[in-house]
């Protein structure tokens, strides 16, 4: 069924595709992030070393250590999974839906990476499940790659198309012409695509809502 949508969207595939694929890369960073030195001490603790940390303090039962920002770490993994699906998805056919969900997971991962840059980016407090030391590379990398995320995520917003296109290209939408008199007269216009009778005013049809044009005009 023809439509502008549908045009407009087929045009826009290749930008499509492009974000989705950085969106991937971006994801992929994510991970890479997770296997380098988040934490220098006596030792390299990794990010899944650290988050290895916080699921040792829930086999122990430490409920005073739940809002610890090693815990709050978790919350990287499910942008991780919604946005590296709907990337993958969209290489393949695009546009994706769900934006809205990719947006609420980058933000509560952004989040949880302030949460640890300002819990041990200075001074540790007492309760810290760390030894004295510093960040260092993948935790940067893992910041880096949120920011582009989210960078993306947002691009991809802008170019998607309006939920009603009609309404943003100021078409005329008309009714239905029932009157036995003027459709005696023939004063209507006939949808190509479903056949109903309209306004003879009308520029899109009231049953399908597909663009009326002259098929005997040539383009």
């Amino acid at each position: 069924m023809f439509s502008w949508k549908i045009k407009d969207e087929r045009n826009l595939l290749p930008y499509f595709r492009v974000v989705h694929f950085l969106q991937l890369v971006a994801v992929g960073a994510m991970v890479t992030g997770l296997f380098l030195v988040w934490w220098k001490d006596g030792d390299s603790l990794s990010g899944f070393r650290l988050l290895d940390k916080s699921i040792t303090r829930l086999l122990n039962r430490d409920v005073a250590g739940m809002g610890h920002p090693l815990l709050i770490l978790w919350l990287l993994w499910p942008v991780v999974i919604v946005t590296g699906l709907r990337a993958a998805i969209g290489l393949m056919v695009p546009p994706v839906s769900f934006g809205w969900l990719g947006l609420v997971m980058w933000v509560l991962a952004a989040l949880a990476l302030v949460h640890f840059y300002v819990t041990f980016g200075d001074d540790l407090p007492d309760y810290s499940p760390l030894d004295d030391g510093s960040i260092r590379v993948g935790y940067c990398l893992t910041v880096m790659a949120v920011g582009l995320l989210g960078a993306l995520l947002l691009i991809e917003t802008r170019i998607r198309q309006p939920e009603d296109p009609w309404a943003s290209q100021g078409v005329v939408r008309g009714g239905p012409v029932d009157d036995a008199r003027r459709l005696w007269e023939g004063a209507y216009q006939t949808c190509p695509h479903c056949g109903m009778l309209n306004e003879p005013g009308a520029r899109t049809c009231f049953n399908c809502q597909n663009l009326l044009f002259d098929l005997k005009r040539q383009p």
